[in-house]
């Protein structure tokens, strides 16, 4: 089952593992392409002050493979989808 927003913030602090899938994003959608899916880390950090780009406050970073992806509070959708740039990260149980 997919985690919504609350489930994704609710996951501990550091690294566990979970289902995820990672979609590169292309327009039109039908060429979107999915580039993981499977069993992977996924690491919650929580930043006090601001770094380059990313605001203080959690962040996601998934590692799967050789790719990965990383999204803020702001990015999770009340659905659990976290879109950053040309990518969509999605968490299961």
């Amino acid at each position: 089952m997919k985690l919504n927003k609350s489930q994704i913030k609710q996951l501990p602090i550091g690294r566990s593992r979970h289902i995820v899938k990672l979609t590169r994003l292309h327009y039109p959608e039908s060429h979107s392409v999915v580039e993981f899916f499977g069993e992977a880390e996924v690491y919650i950090q929580r930043r006090e002050k601001a770094y380059k780009k990313l605001p203080a406050g959690e962040i996601v970073v998934i590692t799967a493979g050789n790719s990965w992806a990383e999204g803020t509070e702001k990015d999770i959708e009340e659905n659990g989808s976290i879109v950053v740039e040309n990518y969509l990260m999605e968490i299961y149980d």
